[in-house]
């Protein structure tokens, strides 16, 4: 059993019903295919489709000004291969632009994430990268209109099992905001310690206020890739 992070949850609640509804209707005295391979036949379809889409496109995708429009854009064909893909798009320098591809938080996510990189046609002005990288330094998030400095945001983490648990300090004003709070909470994640870190090395994240008294040891973002490689290196010793 998979238990979806808050998010990935919405990606995994329309999967299911997506799966569900396709497997409805089907004579039962048809022969079955292979398990998995009428799925693979349509997923390598979907990834086909989206890369001659975005072959066709990319001129007018790099010279867009707005990268919330590009991601916008580039998100609503990512559907049909799985929900939950996400994409990152930055700034042109010189003359290439990258362009992130992330799994949402859903470690279920992350093979269907490698298969579309890699099938990728050659993108000269684009520089693609599988999951969001470490950023260094980090960098403020701007979403929703509401931006937040790394250092804005305070940090305690702990051992949990085989993975990190981790409690986020926010400013009041934050906080009143949860979805763009954790939305902003997981992006700075993402910079801080890499997405496939973030989906399959945390465990449990607590959303507190800076004046909680919860966690005696704590520090701002920027510090957090090297207390959190330390944890992890404590619980590979442990084992």
């Amino acid at each position: 059993m998979c238990t979806l992070s808050p998010r990935g949850a919405l990606a995994g609640v329309l999967l299911a019903a997506a799966v569900g509804s396709g497997c409805g209707g089907e004579p039962a005295k048809l022969p079955r295919a292979p398990v998995g391979a009428h799925r693979s036949a349509q997923a390598e379809e979907a990834r086909r489709t989206f890369w001659r889409w975005f072959s066709e496109n990319e001129a007018h995708l790099f010279r867009e000004a707005s990268t919330a429009t590009i991601e916008s854009t580039i998100d609503g064909k990512l559907d049909p291969i799985e929900p939950g893909l996400t994409c990152t798009v930055g700034p042109i320098r010189g003359n290439r632009r990258e362009l992130v591809l992330g799994a949402g938080g859903n470690r279920t996510l992350l093979a269907v994430v490698h298969d579309l990189v890699v099938d990728a046609p050659p993108l000269p002005r684009w520089e693609l990268v599988e999951l969001a990288p470490r950023r260094s330094p980090m960098t403020p998030v701007l979403i929703d209109g509401v931006e937040v400095a790394p250092e804005q945001v305070e940090f305690a983490i702990y051992p949990q099992g085989r993975k990190v648990g981790i409690a986020l300090f926010f400013d009041a004003p934050i906080l009143a905001e949860p979805i763009t709070m954790r939305r902003i909470g997981y992006a700075l994640l993402d910079q801080a310690i890499g997405e496939r870190d973030v989906t399959t090395k945390l465990g449990r994240i607590d959303w507190r206020p800076k004046d909680s008294r919860a966690g005696a040891h704590r520090d701002t973002l920027p510090r957090l890739p090297e207390a959190f490689d330390r944890t992890v290196a404590g619980l590979a010793t442990e084992e």
